[in-house]
């Protein structure tokens, strides 16, 4: 006879097994009972559990809890690092590159493009304001702040127009501007009305300014702009000035060149402009703006050609028509300044001024009552409009 519980089982189901299994499977069956009963009697009750608290070492305890703390806090603080310097090294140079980074350069360059854009569309616009540095930081993906310090071609030092700095932020490669950015707060230089009693009021005017000018005393200091009655060549502006080349003297200084235009916008020419940031951050004579230079001609003074300027008047011909092309070629970095004309426009001016050659309306002096007076005082012009002046001035001397 089979004794095995699980074949004896499987024949009892299947009703295949004799009287003899059948009475072997229910006394097995009756003894599995038994033990189950007899087990439940044996079980002590949750309540009457003692535990020995005394042989519990609770300083170990903590311990091992302050090392898995320590060690969680470790992982975490790991983990952090590592994702700010996944950012830093990975996300924010990735971002930088699908958008526009102030201080990218162009191959062998030493200065970044977006500066020198910066510097000649500076000098284009403001008669008396040039650019001294910029700066970009990097200040999160696709984000960079942008500062910009300006010194003064006034000379007075009480001027409202003295070393300005303006901050803005380029962010996703789009323009910020939280303030009024730096400006001239000059008054254009005036429109010549044909009609003869605009003709006489503006004499009146002059013949007024000139009279308080004249009672200044020697040591004074003014800053002006002057109005041409009828726009001038450069060559004319420069024989008004009474000089072949670009006018220099110990009682005056010319600041700016007026350009006229069908637009009524202010467009014009410093020819040092560009001076010192170029000569403080990469110098005059940088291989970079020498290859500009061929491209553009005159376009940076400050980085000689190793060419004399025998024609000064054809000289700041180029170099305005090269400042607008140098700023219209390069649309991308000229509508990340802080204000702008539009490129259209200024490639349509670029175009008129090309075809008509460059007209001067006026001119913004600086210098002495004597040498203003000697200037305004002149036929040529119609207007004197004066922006600032100092009781005394050793910057200049008639002598």
């Amino acid at each position: 006879m089979n004794s095995n519980l699980k074949e004896l089982l499987h024949k009892y189901n299947n009703q295949t097994a004799t009287e003899e299994e059948i009475e072997l499977i229910k006394e097995k069956v009756e003894e599995f009972n038994l033990l189950q009963e007899q087990a439940l009697k044996d079980e002590s009750p949750l309540n009457q559990l003692e535990l020995d608290f005394e042989s519990v070492d609770t300083d170990k305890i903590k311990k091992q809890v302050n090392r898995k703390i320590g060690k969680l806090v470790l992982l975490i603080f790991t983990c952090l690092i590592g994702l700010l310097l996944t950012i830093f090294l990975v996300i924010t140079p990735l971002m930088n590159h699908f958008y526009f980074n102030p201080n990218d350069k162009q191959k062998n360059a030493t200065i970044p493009e977006f500066n020198l854009v910066s510097a000649v569309y500076t000098e284009l616009t403001q008669p008396y304001l040039r650019l001294a540095y910029v700066t970009s930081e990097n200040t999160g993906p696709g984000s960079y702040q942008v500062e910009k310090g300006y010194s003064s071609a006034l000379s007075t030092a009480q001027s409202n127009f003295s070393n300005p700095n303006f901050n803005y932020s380029i962010k996703r490669g789009k323009n910020i501007v939280t303030n009024e950015p730096p400006h001239n707060d000059t008054a254009p230089l005036l429109t010549h009305f044909e009609s003869s009693s605009d003709d006489s009021m503006y004499e009146d005017f002059k013949t007024k300014r000139l009279e308080k000018i004249q009672a200044l005393p020697d040591s004074s200091l003014l800053n002006v702009a002057l109005s041409f009655k009828k726009p001038l060549s450069i060559k004319d502006t420069l024989t008004f000035l009474e000089s072949e080349t670009y006018p220099s003297a110990s009682n005056y200084r010319l600041n700016w060149l007026s350009v006229s235009n069908t637009e009524d916008i202010s467009l014009g020419i410093d020819w040092f402009g560009t001076f010192q940031i170029l000569e403080d951050k990469v110098g005059r004579s940088d291989p970079y703006l020498l290859s500009l230079n061929k491209t553009y001609p005159n376009l940076f003074p400050g980085a000689p050609t190793h060419q004399e300027i025998n024609n000064q008047s054809q000289a700041l011909e180029d170099h305005f028509l090269s400042s607008l092309a140098y700023v219209t070629d390069n649309q991308d970095l000229l509508e990340k300044q802080e204000s702008f004309y539009s490129p259209e426009l200024l490639k349509k001016i670029l175009t008129e001024t090309k075809e008509n050659g460059v007209k001067i309306n006026g001119v913004y002096l600086s210098g002495t009552p004597k040498a203003i007076n000697k200037f305004a005082s002149k036929p040529e012009v119609a207007n004197i409009d004066v922006h600032s002046t100092e009781l005394y001035n050793d910057n200049f001397s008639d002598e």
